[in-house]
């Protein structure tokens, strides 16, 4: 009987020393899973880290080139925007040395001035005609051929085409505005035109007076042609005399309605 409490004892004992060999064990093993998952658990933080800083940089860096980028872009823009100031400042300076050197040529060349004839003082069977400028610029180098035909209206135009007329040749120089020459044509009869071929460097102006005495007063009806422009200038008295057509006679063969007249000279006021 005591030698069974004996090995009840020893067994007890034995199981309670592997119970506890089990409870260390179990600790051991379990602190040292503990230490494998921390160490894990740093390593991964670790990685993480690099990897968040890794990350961070390359923020950084983008950040960086998005700025320089929207930099660039600005002075891009503000550039832009300096140079297109820069063309319409220079459009606008072309624009007015075109315009200055339109103006330089017309002065120049005398563009849209052109002669015009008219009567001034007479006696001793003479007329003077006096020749001014029509326009803004003066008219360079402008000479003319002067005829004087008497009782023109006895003068067929069509003779005239055919036969040269031989007249003086004058030479005026620069013809400016306010300024005038004169011309002195012979007149002791009740008519008289005197034509005027003008002449400058750069065109030609035929002009023609025609003058009626009536009742001692001169009457007076002026007509200057240019290329392509039949009517470049007309000047008719309110009472220059029509024929019995009530139209004006130019030459025998040539007649012209009065109210074409009117409305040529209406143009040109």
């Amino acid at each position: 009987m005591k030698l069974k409490m004996l090995d009840i004892n020893y067994y007890h004992g034995l199981a309670l020393i592997c119970t506890i060999g089990v409870f260390i064990f179990s600790y051991l093993a379990q602190k040292k899973d503990g230490n494998n998952d921390q160490k894990e658990m740093r390593n991964i933080i670790t990685q993480q880290s690099k990897k968040l800083q890794k990350n961070q940089e390359k923020i950084s860096k983008l950040t960086s080139e998005n700025n320089y980028q929207i930099s660039l872009s600005n002075s891009l823009g503000n550039e832009n925007k300096r140079l297109g100031e820069e063309n319409n400042r220079l459009a606008s300076e072309n624009n007015r040395l075109a315009g200055k050197t339109k103006e330089n040529t017309e002065q120049i060349i005398g563009a849209g001035s052109y002669p015009i004839i008219s009567i001034g003082g007479g006696g001793n069977n003479t007329l003077q005609i006096i020749i001014m400028l029509k326009g803004k610029y003066a008219i360079p180098n402008l000479t003319a051929r002067a005829v004087v035909i008497p009782n023109y209206t006895n003068v067929s135009g069509l003779d005239m085409k055919i036969t040269p007329l031989f007249g003086e040749n004058i030479e005026f120089g620069t013809l400016r505005p306010h300024e005038f020459n004169s011309y002195s044509i012979p007149f002791n009869q009740k008519e008289v035109a005197a034509l005027f071929y003008f002449k400058s460097d750069n065109n030609n102006w035929n002009s023609i007076i025609r003058i009626k005495k009536i009742d001692n007063k001169l009457k007076k009806l002026i007509i200057i042609s240019e290329s392509g422009d039949e009517y470049k200038f007309v000047h008719i008295d309110d009472d220059f005399p029509m024929n019995s057509e009530n139209s004006i006679t130019l030459w025998s063969n040539s007649k012209v309605s009065r109210s074409i007249l009117i409305n040529a000279a209406n143009k040109n006021k």
